[in-house]
């Protein structure tokens, strides 16, 4: 008897023990439960609210517990629709974003992450999610959507040639439809390819490289080059280069703004080749007889100036030898002249040197070529006597010219504001362009924040809480082994059973929140894994193709490359409607290339900003961004139909 009851006490010590760190285990779960900054809520089959976290309980109050979870929900929505195969037990996992009611009244858009809980037959039980609040993030979305589209549009409406190019090997990243004059463009072309059916970069003091100036300068660049459209053509262009730098100061990228002057070349060959004729027959003229071009400026002069050389006179403007009262009427002329084509005339003065007034009466004329007007002749008679006495006359008019004086000082002023205007808008860009970029690099460091977040819940889970369940199942089956009491035999075996199925939960967490194989043995055998998964759990056939190159990454790009190419197989695993998936790792030079093929639905690429498939934090944008940032690339093929191909593109460590 003594010897049951030694037996019988220390069973009962066994089972306080148990206990014990049964309570411990469960308190562990509930610090970290809490400790968590999402939400955490769990709710029974009628969708009623069970349990609750700290964070929980701060969003929607403390009296949220055993509230239907639609009595939270803002304006229509068809969440129940969405997650209603969770309850039907068609999913393990469901995720949806949803309005919902703050306990303050404010409305807040959030993602939840919803998971099946079932009991020990398999029968729905429930289910407990997590949600995040992601209305500024959605705001920032819409935001950054909304300046894209403001710079595609401005681009566009450019009427010139715009294109954006690549400092190291001259690639065309951007151009706008202008430039179809030079013919279509291709991935890889050049600008000296499109531009010069050239096969290397503009050389020569002639045709001076515009991005090799700009980074030896590092300034803005002006000059004129020969260039083809895709006719063969000969087109004179005028192109203003502008550097793009990156955080260190260096040329990276060039803006290329390309003016056609093919006309004004054609119309000063015009004018060169019709001053030799006008030199024979205007060098015995008593009047000044002048060539100009369409904006005035002076190409040949018969006779000098008092006080200047023939030199000192060529290459200047009309107009700075006519006093102020005069040159409204003489602009007035030319522009008369210059658009009908027909002959004018007008009066004005010049001052010599001594204070001497004189004055000429001149007519103008047009110079054509091929039916246009290309430049004008003025022929200048000297006048002075008659305006003398003109001039007598015309006093009581002087305080009208006045008027027409302080007039053009007005528009000199509202000119001025204007410049200062565009200056200042200008500078406003340059913020705004580099809020995108602070944008971007928030962006990846948030991704990379949580990814390392992730590992490390990922590491404890596994090092910590699951040891501690392995522990505590090998002393339960110790404890069923010795104990042979059949009246607590069965809670023995329930309490086994649940540590069991918590210890799968556990390890299927820590490989949904960071698969340790990522880390371990790198991203090609990463992919595979998670190849072979999606292939048994969602019954479509994914094969996978590594070349077997050496393709050594840094961390932060292999983990935004493994995350994206999980998210992308959601995505066709939820929309695209595929049997057979492709996922292909290559190396080429100093870059890993990526290929993810479906045989789905497709889609159309023209919708490609406003597609919403992929609603769990990678975005196509999202995606096109993240790259960038990391020095990669991201491009979609896809026609409704014929399935969809995504290339991803990344550096190489060296």
């Amino acid at each position: 008897m003594n010897l049951n009851r030694t037996n019988s006490i220390k069973s009962s010590e066994s089972q306080n023990k148990s206990k014990e760190k049964l309570q411990t285990l469960s308190s562990r779960y509930e610090a970290i439960l809490e400790a968590v900054p999402d939400i955490i809520m769990e709710v029974d089959t009628n969708k009623i609210y069970t349990w609750v976290n700290r964070t929980g309980l701060e969003f929607f109050g403390d009296d949220v517990i055993g509230k239907e979870a639609s009595f939270y929900f803002e304006g229509d929505q068809d969440t129940y629709a969405q997650v209603q195969q969770l309850f039907d037990g068609d999913e393990n996992v469901i995720y949806v974003e949803s309005w919902q009611r703050r306990q303050d009244g404010e409305k807040r858009l959030l993602a939840w992450w919803c998971r099946v809980l079932k009991d020990t037959n398999g029968n729905v039980k429930g289910a407990i999610s997590t949600a995040r609040d992601i209305t500024e993030r959605k705001q920032i979305d819409e935001q950054i959507r909304r300046q894209n589209q403001l710079f595609d549009n401005v681009l566009e409406s450019l009427p010139h040639p715009f294109y954006v190019i690549d400092a190291n090997d001259y690639s065309i990243k951007i151009a706008n439809t202008a430039t179809a004059v030079f013919g279509a463009i291709s991935e890889d072309a050049t600008c000296y390819a499109l531009t010069h059916n050239r096969n290397q970069p503009c050389r020569g003091i002639t045709h001076t490289c515009p991005l090799k100036e700009v980074k030896r300068t590092k300034k803005p660049v002006k000059l004129e080059h020969i260039h083809y459209d895709k006719d063969g053509n000969v087109r004179h262009v005028e192109i203003h280069a502008f550097p793009i730098f990156d955080n260190e100061g260096n040329v990276i990228q060039m803006i290329e703004y390309s003016l056609d002057i093919t006309e004004r070349k054609q119309a000063e060959e015009a004018l060169v080749e019709s001053e030799a004729k006008w030199r024979s027959l205007t060098e015995y003229s008593p009047d000044y007889i002048m060539l100009l071009d369409r904006n005035a400026k002076i190409l040949f002069i018969n006779h000098t100036i008092p006080g200047l050389t023939r030199e000192e006179v060529i290459d200047t403007s009309f107009f700075a030898y006519a006093l102020p009262e005069y040159k409204e009427v003489t602009k007035a002329c030319f522009k008369r002249v210059l658009d009908t084509g027909e002959p004018a005339k007008f009066e004005s003065s010049y001052r010599y040197e001594d204070g001497t007034l004189q004055y000429f009466e001149s007519y103008v004329g047009p110079v054509t070529k091929s039916g246009k007007v290309v430049g004008l002749t003025v022929s200048s008679r000297d006048i002075t006597e008659r305006k003398i006495m003109e001039n007598e006359l015309k006093r009581s008019h002087d305080e009208l010219e006045s008027r027409v004086i302080e007039r053009t000082r007005e528009l000199m002023n509202a000119n001025k504001a204007l410049r200062t205007e565009i200056a200042e808008r200008k500078r406003t860009e340059k913020k705004l362009l580099d809020y995108q970029q602070k944008l971007r690099s928030l962006a990846s460091d948030l991704t990379l924040t949580e990814e390392h977040q992730r590992r490390k819940i990922a590491t404890d889970l596994h090092d910590r809480i699951g040891q501690a369940l392995a522990m505590s199942k090998m002393k339960l089956s110790e404890i069923r082994s010795a104990n042979a009491n059949i009246e607590h035999r069965k809670e023995l075996d329930e309490i086994y059973e649940l540590l069991e199925q918590t210890i799968q939960d556990t390890r299927s967490l820590t490989f949904d929140i960071s698969p340790p194989i990522l880390y371990e043995l790198g991203l090609e055998l990463a992919i595979e894994w998670l190849t072979e998964k999606f292939q048994q759990q969602y019954n479509i056939q994914v094969n996978f193709k590594d070349d077997g190159k050496r393709k050594p990454l840094d961390d932060d790009i292999r983990i935004v490359l493994f995350r994206i190419v999980r998210e992308l197989l959601i995505n066709i695993v939820k929309h695209a409607s595929a049997k057979n998936v492709i996922v292909s790792i290559e190396r080429k030079k100093n870059q890993l290339i990526i290929h993810i093929i479906d045989d789905g639905i497709g889609f159309d690429l023209s919708n490609i900003d406003n597609v919403k498939e992929m609603k769990g934090g990678f975005g196509f944008f999202s995606i096109r961004e993240r790259l960038d940032f990391l020095g990669g690339r991201f491009n979609v093929e896809s026609k409704v139909g014929h399935g969809t191909r995504v290339t991803l593109e990344a550096p190489l460590r060296e």
